[in-house]
């Protein structure tokens, strides 16, 4: 696990200008090393811990409604360390993009919140958006990964205007396997 961490984060490998990355990379578990880049005051310790994503669906994207003038569906959620909502966003109305109005307002006002059935509070972490003129994709982060014991998520989107759209999806149960309840 620590070898391919280290190889997909380029460590020890030199930089492009041929420059080292580091002075020395010295294993100490299989899941921490010890990194030198030769500065005289200090030396970076670096954990590496595998967490399984988790692909909690929906199996074929579900149509959450028109919500800030765009047609709106969930496309995915994932949970690793923190909750990943994927959407996709559609404006049937090419006139306003020609115009150039500012979809970015109308994606402002969506929000979305994530509940479970233990009543965890979720909060947005991270928040990104883009496309082209009429098709739009975003994605929320959300934290703290959802506890072992939760057994559902609740997704609630929601513009002014419109009543909420809800999709519930569940959770796997914990094993002795794989006590994070996420993998």
């Amino acid at each position: 696990m620590l070898e391919d961490f280290l190889n997909r984060a380029g460590i020890g490998q030199p930089l492009p200008d041929g420059g080292p990355r580091s002075r020395s990379v010295r294993r100490l578990t299989d899941s921490s090393c010890l990194v030198d880049y030769g500065e005289p005051d200090q030396v970076f310790l670096v954990s590496v811990q595998r967490i399984p994503r988790l692909h909690l669906g929906p199996d074929e994207p579900v149509h959450l409604g028109e919500l800030g003038g765009l047609q709106v569906q969930l496309t995915a959620v994932t949970v690793d360390h923190e909750v990943a909502v994927h959407l996709q966003f559609e404006d049937d109305d090419r006139r306003r993009a020609q115009e150039g109005e500012d979809v970015a307002q109308r994606l402002a006002t969506v929000t979305l919140t994530i509940t479970d059935d233990l009543g965890t509070e979720y909060g947005r972490t991270f928040g990104r958006f883009g496309g082209s003129g009429t098709e739009f994709e975003g994605a929320w982060l959300f934290q703290p990964q959802p506890p072992a014991q939760a057994r559902q998520l609740r997704v609630t989107a929601h513009a002014a205007g419109n009543e909420p759209a809800v999709v519930t999806l569940d959770l796997p149960t914990t094993s002795k396997e794989d006590p994070t309840g996420v993998g």
